[in-house]
């Protein structure tokens, strides 16, 4: 699976994001991110034929994470007035490259293994939210490249975009073709005790589904 289809699969059409009612009782950090796709890159065509002036989509990510488990929610801020796009949650297990897309909106469940991509440390160095961040580079076979800016010093394979089985914390992303991640706080808080179970009732489908 190429950088595109690993990363931008999570790209879906009208995601609810469903919230459990259960008391919470489970304590999990969590990173929010700002997460702009720049339309001119992401999606060319669009952009050639749109009329619209706003040719970004704003959205805000928060990826929360205990120390075996990640799970992020994403909440639509912006989009240009005649273009659908979303984001699947993604909830994959820290310590193997086991994976889950959820799309709320199908009660569907997209399992994924393996990571082929091998990130490759730069010489480049930069700080974020006080943190010191090392560049990460990825290119897959189709020429599609991501920048990882990732904090060593945190916690270890936490991704905004998936399990990329990472050496620390990613707190800024970029991708050749338009996504901009950026972390903009880190906390820490009370999650209800179901919050990294699978949804119950959703179906298992295959990516290609």
């Amino acid at each position: 699976m190429n950088l595109r289809a690993y990363t931008c699969f999570i790209v879906i059409i009208l995601t609810v994001v469903c919230t459990s009612t259960a008391v919470a009782q489970l304590k999990a950090r969590a990173i929010s991110y700002s997460l702009d796709i720049y339309l001119d890159i992401y999606d060319p065509e669009y952009y050639e034929e749109t009329e619209s002036e706003d040719v970004v989509c704003h959205f805000e990510l928060d990826a929360y994470y205990t120390g075996d488990k990640v799970k992020t929610v994403v909440r639509k801020l912006s989009v240009p007035i005649d273009y659908d796009i979303d984001f699947m949650s993604v909830l994959y297990d820290r310590h193997t490259n086991n994976q889950y897309h959820i799309n709320h909106t199908s009660k569907s469940v997209y399992p994924t293994k393996g990571q082929p991509l091998t990130p490759t440390a730069t010489r480049n160095r930069k700080e974020i939210l006080g943190h010191k961040c090392r560049e990460y580079y990825f290119l897959d076979p189709e020429g599609i490249s991501a920048s990882f800016w990732v904090a060593e010093k945190l916690e270890k394979n936490i991704c905004p975009t998936g399990n990329f089985l990472i050496k620390g914390t990613v707190l800024e992303m970029l991708t050749s073709d338009g996504m901009h991640f950026k972390a903009t706080d880190i906390g820490m808080g009370e999650l209800a005790a179901d919050f990294f179970e699978l949804p119950p009732g959703y179906t298992e489908k295959n990516s290609q589904d």
